[in-house]
């Protein structure tokens, strides 16, 4: 049954047969000293990383300084090397046994160097590829909430922290992005992460609570900025486009006035005695009439000619005037 040394009676073996061999007249040309726990910070794990090599060929040490031991860990994360295998890889470099005394235990544990990327930096990442995306228009762009990783380890070192997307869509909303960290030499690595945005506008909103055909006027309604993710497309900006018009429905203060809501308030209005007027290439003609319709300047409404008693149709022009149109 084969016997089972502890790590210390395993380094012993190894110092003792160093010293069989110096007692012997052949002293080892090279020493190999590991301690049990070391921190790498590249990847793959060089034998030059994790041990102190003492021999008088500087060719040999180089040799040895590029014997390559495997992958590292991840960043922050732990891999235990075996004594004898690393033996191994040292013959395989093409040193003889005999050269060499690898002081070392059974095991060494190999812990990747490390560093943190906070939610923080992640954060400010993502407001600058914000601005940046949102160009001239930027300073109308207010982040709403931003989520990212709570943190990225990542190797020491250089690092190179951007944000991509959104893919051909507008910065608006709710939207998808992937931060992108490259840290030293690794291969980048991608972390999904999105962001809500409001482009704030100037609309027109009920100062107060408007009643259905309510007149508006200037104390009726007031600029506000909105997001305009939530506009509808016909929201109204300009208090001068809607005075004088009235609200077809019944408004609740602070809601956005659009155009779908408004009326042009009727000047004339059924059963109201007015003036027609027919004009063609220099002739104009004038009749009395009563509306039959209520409308409001610009509208087509029907009207009854007094002297013939017909209807005909005609357009609204002011409060006592109608014009048919030929």
């Amino acid at each position: 049954m084969p016997t089972v040394l502890s790590r210390p009676a395993f380094l012993l073996l190894v110092v003792l047969h160093a010293a069989a061999l110096a007692q012997a007249g052949s002293a080892p040309a090279v020493r190999v000293h590991i301690p049990a726990q070391v921190e790498v910070v590249a990847d793959p794990i060089r034998l030059g990383e994790i041990a102190r090599i003492e021999t008088a060929d500087p060719q040999e040490r180089d040799r040895l300084q590029e014997v390559s031991l495997g992958r590292a860990p991840l960043p922050g994360r732990e891999r235990r090397l075996e004594a004898g295998w690393i033996a191994s890889r040292i013959r395989a470099a093409g040193v003889l046994p005999e050269r060499v005394a690898l002081e070392a235990p059974e095991e060494i544990a190999v812990r990747r160097a490390f560093a943190v990327v906070e939610r923080q930096a992640l954060e400010e990442a993502v407001r600058r590829h914000v601005a940046a995306q949102g160009g001239a228009a930027a300073h109308g762009l207010r982040i709403r909430e931003i989520r990212v990783p709570e943190s990225i380890v990542v190797p020491p070192g250089a690092l190179e922290l951007r944000v991509a997307g959104p893919k051909g869509g507008e910065l608006l909303g709710t939207v998808p992005l992937t931060v992108i960290v490259k840290a030293a030499e690794e291969p980048e690595r991608r972390f999904p992460a999105a962001v809500t945005v409001e482009r704030l506008v100037p609309v027109l909103v009920a100062r107060r609570p408007l009643g259905r055909f309510k007149p508006l006027s200037e104390e009726d309604v007031a600029v506000a900025e909105r997001d305009a993710a939530g506009l509808p497309q016909d929201a109204l900006a300009r208090p001068e486009a809607v005075l004088g018009q009235r609200v077809k429905r019944p408004v609740e203060a602070g809601a956005v006035i659009t155009s779908d809501l408004l009326e042009a308030r009727p000047v004339v209005k059924n059963g109201d005695r007015v003036r027609i007027v027919a004009e063609s290439a220099g002739l104009r003609i004038t009749a009395s009439g009563v509306a039959r319709q209520r409308g409001a300047v610009g509208e087509m409404i029907q009207v009854v000619n007094l002297d013939s008693n017909k209807a005909v149709a005609a357009r609204v022009v002011d409060e006592r005037t109608v014009r048919i149109e030929f």
